[in-house]
């Protein structure tokens, strides 16, 4: 049972120290300014998580579904 874990936790810690280290974005163009400004890079980055989120969603559907016909044919 152990050794069926080691392997992807290791690829998750790899992976989510990329996360852990990024560097913050410069101060927009108007940084300094009186006033309502953009915020510095349009916001937060939604996009690579709303996809992170789909794929894994996909995984597990498609596992649970596996797993449930494996079942059935027995």
């Amino acid at each position: 049972m152990i050794k069926k874990l080691v392997f992807p936790v290791i690829i998750g810690m790899i992976l989510s120290t990329n996360l852990l280290f990024s560097q913050p974005l410069p101060p927009g163009g108007g940084h300094g300014l009186g006033g309502d400004q953009a915020p510095a890079g349009g916001g937060a980055p939604v996009g690579n998580g709303l996809v992170m989120s789909l794929v894994l969603g996909a995984l597990y559907l498609s596992v649970k579904t596996f797993r449930i016909s494996a079942e059935e044919s027995q």
